[in-house]
């Protein structure tokens, strides 16, 4: 071919445009924020700034100190220290802790206001006594120390802009230096935002390394041969620093989901070098003459169209990812797709380019009889079941999908960042530990609008306190009528018609504040009140950050908001959290359907029949039925990582079909009405090439169950498993319905 005149161009292109983008890979960064994954303009998001500029910053960091009895002189001296500590920290706006939050009580017709822990004791009646005004106060029992007395928590709250890997540095610093033998867990969004990016490079140093090791071996097991080695991982390397390049020249941070770019070009960059080496061992025979430029020239000839059809066809498969809201997600889909575009370029021009450089290869096979390796005889075996049993095979692939579719009922959706982590895992088992004991992890925020020291809002707010606390998933809740409650109890004789209740004036509740900043400090107040009594948040706390338990609490919100004018905004970190699930699973829905959509329109166009549309999506219809129908049979759940299964499957999988229906309408070209010969010689040669490309897709994603995240290692199972339903989609089901119905698009 006469643009391989100019060989030596194209390889020191390809070559140069490699380094210059690889050249920007030292600049990437990783991004553990699960808020940045969703649109700025999002109601949560923007819900959540805005209490957060009224109220200053809302997320918290829990340190957590666990001993047979933490109540003792040692332990909480070594608290009190470390909650002065704390506190001088940049980035920690508020600390609460047993020596921060408030006792209040009665005495002598007054309202005292003392600290928790006002004094470490150092007797056992003293021990005593304290437990037992901690068990009286509701404000930290239960919330700040463990109801059996062996665990306490210092609760951080953390200013808008603090850096979180750095505040955890401190942290972690502060504990080593004022040592102890309580076990300590920390917890806490913030946490989980600083080991996030840690987490994800070391996944990415074990796991990429991993996928070449594989993808090497698994080249030279199916060619045998160097340059079938070489050449096909030379494509892979150079569009894995293109993509990763273009991340940083776009500035674009890494996520989780990002773990997953350079396994996918190991796992597909090579798909297209592979047919073209496939090719050149099949026309490479002993008794075969033709030079190696010939050969080269021959298998690009003939593939060179189906190659970058399904190049576009994965590219357009991964472009439906531009449905989704989640930004990583979006990002992931650009920036795939145009590492695989620079691979099937690189596939087209760069690897003949280099083949012509290179003498003809020792043949595989001295003639067309020695190709029948185990392989070749197995395909073989499987084109006879084929031709004798089309309408079996039809009828057995829609019960199946018709059992297994019966799942898509049940599939969840789970988009708590805490699920990323393996049970094992400190941040897991952390999070796990203080949801049970102190209220919960994460935060969900009210807005309370008008007269705040208004007895009849404050006894709405009561109300819904009192509601909501009943629902599962709801942990703690602080709010001004919480407080207020408990300046009664102080103020009143239990069994009074005031205790523990609002009171019905507001000077009643203007004398109650009142009292309460003549001993306590006013700045007590600041993260559930305003200055001037216009705006107050009551802050829930979640234990149990499951998508359909967050829509659950939010909905019941949402009946108070419609019945109360004076309720606001909802925001927090657990709403975001919320927002995050509902935008994958809508973003899964439309990328499926417009990846199938534009899956559909190639193959029509490219067939020139809207038949051909439909047999091209057939096969990835019923892989996606089975896949999903699978997930909820098994109790999965839809998650960063199976939110991006739809695009990839799709985008993949369709170019095995592409492979078969091509061959297969150039072997009734040549053997007119003879659809089970061509059935098997489909089956016998490109069938090779299709098998070759899908096992080393399935290889490359397979180191991904190793991973440290969930979601990649639920990734790796479900990518591998639609894969193979992709493959035998291609190989059993496309050919028997081409048997059945002869369609007449092929023949033409």
């Amino acid at each position: 071919m006469k643009i391989y005149k100019y060989r030596w161009f194209i390889i020191v292109l390809f070559l140069a445009v490699t380094f210059i983008m690889a050249r920007n890979i030292p600049n990437n960064s990783v991004d553990g924020d699960v808020t940045n994954y969703i649109p700025e303009t999002m109601e949560s998001r923007v819900n959540t700034e805005a209490l957060e500029d009224l109220f200053g910053g809302s997320d918290i960091l829990l340190v957590m100190l666990g001993s047979d009895d933490i109540i003792n002189e040692k332990s909480l001296t070594r608290i009190k220290k470390l909650n002065r500590e704390f506190k001088k920290q940049n980035g920690v706006d508020k600390v609460m802790s047993l020596f921060e939050m408030k006792d209040i009580r009665g005495e002598d017709d007054m309202m005292i206001v003392d600290p928790a822990v006002r004094r470490i004791p150092k007797t056992p009646e003293a021990i005593e006594k304290l437990k037992s005004q901690l068990r009286d106060n509701d404000i930290v029992y239960g919330s700040m120390v463990s109801e059996d007395f062996t665990k306490t928590v210092l609760v951080l709250v953390m200013e808008e802009d603090a850096d979180d890997t750095e505040l955890t540095t401190i942290v972690d610093s502060i504990l080593q230096e004022i040592p102890g033998d309580e076990e300590i867990l920390i917890g806490g969004i913030p946490f989980i935002r600083a080991k996030l990016p840690v987490m994800i490079g070391g996944d990415m140093r074990i796991l990429m390394p991993a996928a070449i090791l594989l993808m090497l071996i698994m080249l030279f097991i199916e060619f045998r041969r160097w340059r079938g080695m070489v050449l096909p991982f030379l494509i892979v390397i150079i569009s894995i620093m293109f993509t990763l390049g273009l991340m940083s020249v776009l500035h674009w941070k890494f996520t989780i989901s990002s773990i997953l770019i350079p396994i996918m070009l190991i796992a597909v960059a090579n798909n297209y070098g592979i047919h073209l080496v496939a090719k050149y061992q099949e026309l490479n025979t002993a008794d075969n003459k033709a030079s190696s430029r010939e050969i080269v020239s021959a298998s690009l000839k003939e593939l060179w169209k189906p190659i970058l059809i399904t190049g576009l066809t994965t590219v357009a498969g991964l472009l439906g990812l531009l449905s989704h809201q989640v930004i990583p997600s979006k990002q992931m889909g650009i920036v795939t797709s145009a590492g695989i575009i620079f691979a099937l370029v690189a596939s087209l021009l760069l690897l003949p380019a280099i083949l012509y450089l290179f003498k003809k290869e020792k043949p595989l096979y001295k003639d067309a009889e020695q190709k029948r390796n185990l392989m070749d005889r197995l395909l073989s075996k499987l084109g006879k079941f084929v031709v004798l049993k089309p309408k079996p095979i039809i009828i057995g692939t829609i019960v199946v999908t018709l059992v297994l579719g019966v799942g898509l009922a049940f599939i969840g959706l789970d988009a708590n960042p805490v699920s990323y982590f393996k049970q094992n895992n400190p941040i897991r088992i952390a999070d796990k530990v203080l949801n049970e004991n102190f209220g919960g992890t994460q935060q969900l925020a009210v807005l309370f609008e008008g007269d705040i020291k208004d007895p009849a809002l404050l006894k709405r707010m009561d109300s819904y306190v009192a509601e909501l606390e009943t629902m599962e998933g709801v942990g703690s809740i602080t709010c001004l009528s919480e407080m207020i409650k408990e300046m009664s109890k102080a103020l009143n004789e239990e069994g009074d018609a005031f205790y523990d209740k609002i009171p019905d004036s507001r000077e009643a509740v203007a004398q109650y504040l009142e009292l309460y900043m003549m001993s306590g400090d006013p700045d007590d107040f600041e993260k559930i009140v305003d200055f001037d009594y216009q705006n107050a948040q009551m802050i829930v706390r979640i234990n149990d950050a499951s998508t359909p338990v967050l829509a659950a609490i939010k909905d019941k919100i949402e009946s108070y908001k419609q019945q109360d004018a004076s309720i606001g905004k909802m925001g927090g970190f657990a709403l975001v959290v919320m927002e995050l699930g509902n935008v994958m699973i809508n973003g899964q829905i439309m990328s499926i359907i417009l990846a199938i959509l534009i899956i559909f329109i190639i193959m029509t166009l490219l067939f020139k029949s809207l038949r051909a549309g439909v047999l091209g999506v057939i096969p990835l219809v019923v892989s996606i039925i089975i896949l999903f129908g699978l997930m909820g049979l098994l109790g999965m759940t839809i998650n960063m990582g199976s939110a991006l299964l739809s695009s990839i499957v799709i985008g993949i999988g369709v170019d095995y079909t592409i492979h078969f229906m091509w061959r297969y309408r150039a072997e009734l070209k040549n053997n007119p009405k003879e659809y089970a010969k061509a059935v098997m010689i489909t089956l016998t040669t490109t069938g090779r090439g299709i098998v070759f490309n899908a096992v080393a897709v399935m290889v490359g994603f397979v180191v991904l169950m190793s991973s440290n995240f969930i979601p990649i290692i639920q990734f790796g199972y479900l990518i591998v498993f639609s894969i193979f339903t992709c493959l035998i989609g291609a190989l059993v089901l496309v050919p028997a319905i081409c048997l059945i119905w002869k369609p007449a698009f092929i023949e033409k």
